[in-house]
């Protein structure tokens, strides 16, 4: 099975961003295995970063699937036990819009990125600025709509606003291990609300947890791990 991740869907600059990777690979894992990604979870582990416009190999791994470039595993995906997260109360689509609109891009690591890049034009990124709710300590939270709904597009949403709630802004950081549980796409074009929150630090290893929201229906909910990386070491050359 072939799997390209085409070069819209960038995150740090030559490299899948790590939400839209894991959604295709969660979507590889159950058509693979003949199962449902709804209403069930799924843990990706990304092991080296994912080239663009290239095509990648998928393949069985005992409940599983991995995805390999030139032979090496670069990502890999398995269903797991249902999240168990304490989720807080959902946020208002004002008060996420308020949040967003506070938010300052100076110091983005990577601002080319689809899902959270300053300099991505509307309806070329989704553009989501995570950013601290006014009253609601420790919680981030931004709108995004989904034009063209998928499973890659909600797990991508729910990605780098985690990175916001754990520093994205001091430290470049990328996506490590990503578990995800979806119960239903939006409807195309529903301005829908992320949340996220911090959950835990350890050295180079920062935890989160995000949730999408439409009013005051749960989506799709994620924890993460994201690890501290130098920027300048991240980026792959350019090719030759």
């Amino acid at each position: 099975m072939d799997f390209i991740i085409p070069a819209r869907y960038c995150g740090p600059p030559r490299s899948g961003n790590g939400g839209w990777f894991s959604g295709h690979l969660i979507s590889a894992l159950h058509a693979e295995h003949g199962t449902s990604a709804f209403g069930t979870t799924s843990e990706v582990r990304l092991r080296a970063p994912s080239p663009l416009d290239k095509p990648l190999t998928v393949s069985p791994a005992g409940d599983g699937v991995e995805v390999h470039d030139l032979g090496i595993v670069i990502g890999e995906a398995k269903p797991v036990a249902p999240l168990e997260l304490d989720l807080p109360d959902p946020v208002s689509l004002d008060d996420a819009r308020r949040a967003a609109a506070s938010y300052d891009p100076a110091g983005h690591p990577f601002p080319g990125c689809y899902v959270c890049g300053p300099e991505r034009a509307e309806h070329d990124g989704l553009r989501i600025f995570a950013s601290p709710v006014e009253g609601r300590e420790g919680l981030f939270a931004a709108p995004v709509v989904l034009d063209e709904p998928s499973l890659e597009g909600v797990c991508a949403a729910l990605d780098c606003p985690g990175a916001f709630a754990v520093g994205l802004n001091e430290d470049a950081m990328v996506l490590g291990t990503y578990t995800v549980r979806v119960e239903r796409l939006p409807e195309p074009g529903a301005e829908l609300v992320v949340t996220a929150w911090e959950r835990a630090r350890a050295g180079r290893k920062r935890l989160c947890a995000t949730a999408l929201y439409d009013g005051d229906e749960l989506l799709a909910s994620a924890a993460a791990t994201w690890i501290v990386v130098k920027p300048d070491n991240f980026v792959q050359p350019a090719a030759v």
